[in-house]
């Protein structure tokens, strides 16, 4: 899963920070408050939620970005269906034969 990336959240603060006043003249000032809301985190992007507060007026931004440079989302599942079928019904038969090999009623 893609994770929340500090560096990504600072330059989206230096973003807003600069461009704040042409998304939303009303929060033109030297006081603008840029916070973090939240971030969620997917396979393919992040979702970050700002809330900008600034003359008394709030606005809230939400920013997708790609994934971390070297993040790759999982594969698809390439084992055909009738090798996964069996490879699990192998697997499963071990255990059970592992477990009563240990001797113990709790697992008979």
């Amino acid at each position: 899963m893609n994770q929340v990336s500090e560096p990504c959240v600072q330059r989206l603060r230096q973003h807003l920070a600069a461009a704040a006043s042409r998304y939303y003249p009303e929060l033109a000032s030297d006081e603008l408050k840029i916070e973090l809301a939240g971030a969620a985190p997917h396979n393919a992007s992040t979702i970050y939620h700002f809330r900008l507060q600034a003359n008394g007026c709030q606005q809230g931004v939400l920013v997708k970005t790609p994934p971390l440079a070297g993040h790759h989302p999982p594969s698809a599942q390439l084992t055909a269906p009738e090798i996964k079928f069996r490879s699990e019904y192998e697997a499963l038969a071990d255990i059970h034969a592992h477990f009563n090999r240990l001797g113990d009623a709790r697992f008979a």
